[in-house]
């Protein structure tokens, strides 16, 4: 069963706007939470199955403030799989990424 991601996910009062970002392909990461821009941004080149992970993950990242709890990098990583296996695994649940933004790379070229 697909499920669109939604392009807002409101954690607590806080509305994160979840974008698709090329800059973290070349930074090498799967996804990234940007609390004081209220984003969430996952890296388009990686395979659906890791980038569904990767939002799980975030998302748990953005609980921190909101619900005072700080769990580790190590702790989110178990929690997010944990999550994944049973949403995908169990439930059959596939993630539509249609109606996400994606962010560009801009490279400017050096003033000369």
């Amino acid at each position: 069963m697909q499920i669109k991601v939604p392009k807002e996910i409101q954690i607590g009062t806080l509305i994160y706007k979840v974008y698709l970002d090329e800059s973290l392909d070349d930074a090498e990461y799967d996804g990234s939470a940007f609390h004081s821009k209220l984003q969430i941004r996952i890296n388009p080149a990686i395979p659906d199955a890791r980038k569904a992970l990767s939002l799980l993950h975030e998302i748990i990242h953005t609980f921190s403030k909101p619900f005072d709890v700080f769990p580790n990098d190590r702790e989110i990583n178990l929690l997010s799989t944990a999550l994944g296996e049973f949403l995908f695994n169990n439930l059959g649940i596939e993630f539509d990424w249609s109606d996400i933004p994606t962010m560009k790379l801009v490279i400017e070229e050096t003033q000369r």
